[in-house]
């Protein structure tokens, strides 16, 4: 429907051609589509529920939820709902940094902390820039947001797993949250 068309940026003329073609457009612009597919091609064969994210090449942010209807011969039909939650994400992100922001590290942080998982260890650390104030004002802001923009570049190189997240908490300050095994 157009709904439809209009939420994954689907062109008309894709759509006139049929079901695989606006498939191909679709996984053509996510971040990860081999993933994408091995997920729907999973769950088409799972009862279970599920819920995730794409993250798209254009920056755009959708969540993704199934459930399953069995039809018989072990297989399962699913009902998809998409939801854009562009803004909503982008609201969790440190316009300078590009980390997530004091509002994400608020929401996700007490579930990281009150979390138990036998086999693996949990970190957290804050980061404190010493003497930032005193750069600033011999350098100016602009340098100090430079100086910031270059920690959040580090950080979220060293954060790019699943298991780590790195967020802006304050104005120099940040927080690093990790699930490793116990034997890394």
């Amino acid at each position: 429907n157009e709904a439809f068309e209009r939420l994954w940026h689907i062109p008309r003329e894709v759509a006139e051609r049929g079901d695989n073609a606006m498939l191909d457009h679709i996984v053509g612009q996510l971040d990860d589509p081999t993933s994408f597919v091995a997920l729907v091609e999973q769950l088409y064969q799972s009862p279970n529920f599920s819920e995730d994210e794409l993250t798209f090449k254009d920056g755009r942010v959708f969540n993704r939820r199934s459930v399953a209807l069995e039809v018989g011969g072990g297989g399962y039909s699913r009902i998809w709902i998409f939801s854009d939650v562009t803004e909503a994400w982008s609201a969790r992100i440190d316009a300078l940094t590009g980390l997530l922001n004091r509002r994400a590290y608020a929401s996700e942080l007490p579930e990281f902390m009150a979390s138990t998982e036998h086999g693996r260890v949990k970190s957290f650390a804050l980061v404190d820039v010493d003497q930032f104030k005193s750069y600033n004002d011999s350098y100016g802001h602009a340098a100090g947001d430079s100086v910031l923009e270059r920690i959040g570049e580090i950080l979220r190189r060293a954060c790019d797993s699943n298991a780590a997240s790195a967020y802006r908490i304050g104005g120099e300050e940040f927080a690093v949250t990790c699930v490793s095994d116990s034997d890394d």
